[in-house]
């Protein structure tokens, strides 16, 4: 395994540069977020060839991987992983072989794990290069009817209420399109806390399974929306498009 990392500052770890007549690449891999065959066919050319997946969930990248016909070496960036997964990325790609990054679905780094290893990567002098795809956001700012530009993408709120209140008061402040991403069992509270901040007249879209059989999108005011889930049981994961918010 290559030496010990050392600490950059910008926040990756920077490992020094192993002998190689050549560097593999990183590819930053986007998967669909719901539709399977929302996937591209360099995304599935990318998996095939790559010798080794970094992924969230190993039951789930090898479910897919799998399906793929894909075999490079599985590996998951959850914490308790850490450095030792990071190694073995490094190791791989100052061999000269590829490797991938992927998410449970979507595009890494959006509202997902892997923005230090893309920062470790690149500090220790890796090509990095996106294969890009679906993302929840996209999808919901362009079947809400309330997209264009400007919009500021917020993730998901916080689960204290000192954050709340300051991530809610930051959403009131967006003078665009706001999104939001929320699960469906904070879903009725993150509703009211953004009616509370936000203006009478401003308009929602509440996305849910996004290109899903199950794809639903309720389109109306903060209050409607705040009465449609009063009783409404939510079921799926959230993406929340509001304009006009801002006071």
């Amino acid at each position: 395994p290559p030496p010990a990392p050392v600490p950059t500052e910008a926040g990756g770890l920077a490992f020094p540069p192993l002998p190689s007549p050549s560097h593999g690449t990183l590819y930053v891999v986007s998967l669909p977020i719901g539709n399977p065959e929302d996937i591209t066919l360099r995304a599935v050319r990318v998996l095939r060839e790559v010798a080794f997946v970094v992924c969230e969930s190993v039951r789930m990248a090898s479910s897919l991987l799998n399906s793929l016909q894909a075999k490079g070496i599985v590996v998951s960036i959850h914490p308790r992983h850490g450095v030792p997964a990071l190694h073995r990325l490094v190791a791989t790609l100052a061999s000269g072989q590829d490797a991938a990054l992927i998410s449970d679905a979507g595009t890494p780094t959006i509202s997902d794990p892997g923005a230090g290893i893309i920062r470790s990567v690149i500090a220790n002098g890796f090509a990095v290069t996106s294969v890009p795809g679906p993302t929840a956001l996209m999808a919901a700012l362009v079947v809400s009817g309330l997209g264009g530009t400007p919009f500021t993408f917020y993730g998901t709120p916080p689960l204290t209420s000192p954050d709340r209140r300051a991530y809610f008061l930051q959403v009131a402040s967006c003078s665009g399109t706001a999104v939001v991403y929320e699960s469906p069992h904070r879903l009725r509270s993150t509703l009211r806390e953004i009616r509370m901040h936000a203006k009478e007249d401003a308009k929602i879209a509440v996305a849910c399974n996004l290109t899903c059989i199950s794809e639903h999108v309720f389109r109306g005011t903060l209050e409607e929306a705040v009465e449609k889930f009063r009783y409404a049981v939510p079921l799926g994961e959230y993406t929340l498009i509001v304009q006009n918010v801002s006071v």
